[in-house]
């Protein structure tokens, strides 16, 4: 029984695709979306859904694909959103040291 080479390659390229899917699945699993009115520094899209951004001085991550997400006014840096928020405006946090040397 001889297999063609395009279909070892249609199948492998069918394994990928569904480890793929199932990994970002779980991911996303239990994920709701939010009331923007209940997120003190806004809200940011993960998984198709709006959960609440992080907050000034929170633990963040500056990949797209994660839900840990400054919200609106802050930036992510050394780890930490830094900013002033635009949502609470008395809300600021600056990292004044080297992330390096941490």
């Amino acid at each position: 029984m001889q297999i063609s080479t395009k279909y070892l390659f249609a199948c492998l390229l069918a394994l990928v695709f569904l480890c793929r899917a199932s990994s970002a699945a779980s991911a996303c699993y239990g994920i709701r979306n939010v009331n923007p009115k209940d997120c003190s520094y806004g809200v940011i899209e993960y998984c198709g859904k709006y959960i609440c951004a992080k907050g000034t001085g929170a633990k963040c991550s500056n990949n797209r694909n994660s839900p840990f997400r400054c919200g609106t006014g802050n930036f992510c840096l050394c780890g930490r959103c830094q900013g002033c928020s635009l949502h609470n405006v008395s809300d600021c946090y600056q990292e004044t040291t080297n992330c390096f040397s941490k």
